[in-house]
């Protein structure tokens, strides 16, 4: 198909993306939602471990504070 000057032109060797679609909408998927979760919850064991361990902390501290909230 040729285009004359005063017609707009499609863009060379871009994929064309359709972007119809809410962020929210991806966030809801059920993939996305369990990646996201299992990513958070790695994340705050990571940094609560970070924590832990700056403040001088083991394992057997770690254990002692989770049976002190237990009771």
């Amino acid at each position: 198909m040729h285009y004359t000057n005063s017609e707009s032109k499609p863009p060379r060797n871009k994929p064309q993306f359709n972007f119809d679609y809410d962020i929210e909408d991806l966030f809801d998927t059920k993939p996305v939602r369990i990646v996201l979760g299992a990513a958070i919850l790695v994340g705050g064991l990571y940094l609560a471990g970070k924590v832990l361990r700056l403040l001088g902390g083991t394992v057997e501290d770690v254990r002692y504070f989770s049976s002190t909230l237990k009771s």
